[in-house]
């Protein structure tokens, strides 16, 4: 997997799901869509990406209002216990600091309140570029 930042979305992986999600959520509900999704990516489970997966889905799903709690406590969960920092500790202090950065800004977030919820559309070209640094 190629990452070029510390962001949610500053990996492939993350950028690569984006279609894989808006296809499942624009079709299922959020429980269903997250079912055919982690069986989609179960592979992953074993590896640091599953981190990747988790992070991202859960962006996408705040950003349209459809976060479930199983999603945002697994992400949370993650961030509080450090969970999938491996490559970023490969990297360095400097980098490893900015991650973890990145990842309270993200914490506060998920615990905010969503936007309303959004119609999922396949054609939509989404705006994910804060996410990327």
């Amino acid at each position: 997997m190629g990452t070029w930042s510390v962001g949610i979305m500053g990996n492939d992986l993350a950028m690569d799901l984006m279609e894989d999600y808006k296809a499942a959520f624009a079709s299922l509900s959020p429980n269903k869509a997250v079912e055919k999704l982690d069986k989609e990516n179960e592979n992953l489970l074993d590896d640091d990406e599953i981190f990747e997966y988790y992070y991202s889905l859960a962006l996408f799903m705040w950003k349209h209002g459809i976060l479930t709690s199983k999603v945002k406590e697994r992400a949370l969960d993650w961030i509080d216990n450090k969970r999938g920092l491996e490559r970023f500790i490969e990297a360095g202090e400097s980098v490893l600091k900015d991650r973890n950065a990145v990842l309270q800004r993200f914490k506060t977030k998920l615990n905010s309140p969503m936007p309303i919820k959004k119609k999922i559309a396949l054609e939509e070209d989404e705006d994910y570029d804060e996410y990327c640094d």
